[in-house]
């Protein structure tokens, strides 16, 4: 196996979050308009954010770049 650094062009991150926006746009479209279904899909295309994230530490284990999302979304204790 070769390891080599994933490079990520904003151009190319660019095309792509258009392409999935209008396929969830599109997506929503074969349901009915009042479906949970195309609700869901509206909301996606509304309300979410497409993030790229890359782990390049090819020392680490495969499953290190979920590490960053440990306790994300649990509420902490004031």
């Amino acid at each position: 196996e070769i390891l080599q650094p994933t490079i990520v062009e904003r151009v190319s991150f660019l095309a792509w979050k258009d392409e999935a926006f209008d396929f969830w746009n599109a997506w929503s479209k074969v349901y009915s308009e009042e479906s949970p279904a195309a609700a869901l899909l509206r909301g996606i295309c509304s309300d979410w954010y497409l993030m790229n994230i890359v782990e390049n530490n090819f020392q680490s284990h495969p499953e290190a770049i979920f590490e960053l999302f440990d306790g994300l979304g649990s509420q902490t204790k004031a």
